[in-house]
């Protein structure tokens, strides 16, 4: 079919189907792929083919990978992965956690496409992925990333090597954070902000609450960025993350802010130093309040007001 631009692919298909898929790749037309293949977790021929078929298209620009796959598909992907035209890839892997050498490759394969601008991960993976994905940012040519990590909370050398993974990719301009996270992540993001590119960041931390060190690196982390100018914030923080903000806040670039805080309503100082954090930033134009704020929150911004560049 050559006018076939979209496909999706879901069920159960025999080798041939994959082998014969690979060898006509070059001719397809397809440009965007949504593939959830349950059961190659046990066939290496079909998922080196499948590997192949992705990977030899010439036209592919969009994939979507949900499923599981043998370690013959991430190898081969992994090896192919500089023939690849894939400018966007969302991928669910929930049975990487135990399988490294898997887990290596995939981060191979995302690091090593010269094309890849906008990748979306979610899932588990082994720590080699990270420690992969670090030694390899600086090849990355990503420009958007939306990273959802519900399993690292208690995996400091994952969680560190994502921060490094992260902060070390020089294209990198839109970051969207959501999940749990060591401590480490968060104090790694925190001293190598000033080389980080992010121009966008779109958090939500619902674990932070009861967290000061965590709160106080990520408050770091978002005012040492010279080129952040836009922060959606959500979820829960310790005070510790407003008094840090509220003391640097004169040295944040930010000019879009959107907060939704639904926790602030009993919390005096934090909220005050909300206000305050508001208030001293020098770029901020553009402003968005959701949620629940102690009194404190507007009398600071009252007696402040003067002082604040907002516009909107």
């Amino acid at each position: 079919m050559t006018h076939l631009k979209d496909l999706t692919l879901d069920g159960q298909y025999h080798d041939d189907f994959y082998s014969t898929s690979s060898s006509m790749a070059s001719s397809a037309k397809i440009e965007t792929l949504d593939i959830d293949s349950a059961d190659l977790g046990e066939r290496p021929f079909a998922s080196r083919d499948l590997a192949q078929f992705i990977c030899k298209m010439t036209h592919l620009k969009d994939l979507t990978l949900d499923g599981q796959y043998h370690d013959d598909f991430y190898s081969t992907s992994s090896s192919m992965a500089s023939s690849a035209k894939i400018e966007t890839l969302y991928i669910y892997s929930a049975d990487l956690s135990e399988r490294p050498s898997a887990s290596r490759d995939l981060a191979q394969f995302i690091c090593k496409m010269t094309h890849l601008k906008d990748l979306t991960l979610r899932g588990q993976c082994h720590d080699d992925f990270y420690s992969t994905s670090s030694s390899m940012a600086s090849s990355a040519k990503i420009e958007t990333l939306d990273i959802d990590s519900a399993d690292l909370g208690e995996r400091p050398f994952a969680s560190r090597d994502l921060a490094q993974f992260i902060c070390k990719m020089t294209h990198l301009k839109d970051l969207t954070l959501d999940g749990q996270y060591h401590d480490d992540f968060y104090s790694t993001s925190s001293s190598m902000a000033s080389s980080a590119k992010r121009e966008t960041l779109d958090i939500d931390s619902a674990d932070l609450g009861e967290r000061p060190f965590a709160s106080r690196d990520l408050a770091q982390f978002i005012c040492k960025m010279t080129h952040l100018k836009k922060l959606t914030l959500d979820g829960q923080y310790h005070d510790d993350f407003y008094s840090t903000s509220s003391s640097m806040a004169s040295s944040a670039k930010i000019g879009t802010l959107y907060i939704d805080s639904d926790d602030l309503g009993e919390r005096p100082s934090a909220s005050r130093d909300l206000a305050q954090f508001i208030c001293k930033m020098t770029h901020l134009k553009d402003l968005r309040l959701r949620g629940q704020y102690h009194d404190d929150f507007y009398s600071t911004s009252s007696s402040m007001a003067s002082s604040a560049k907002v516009l909107i």
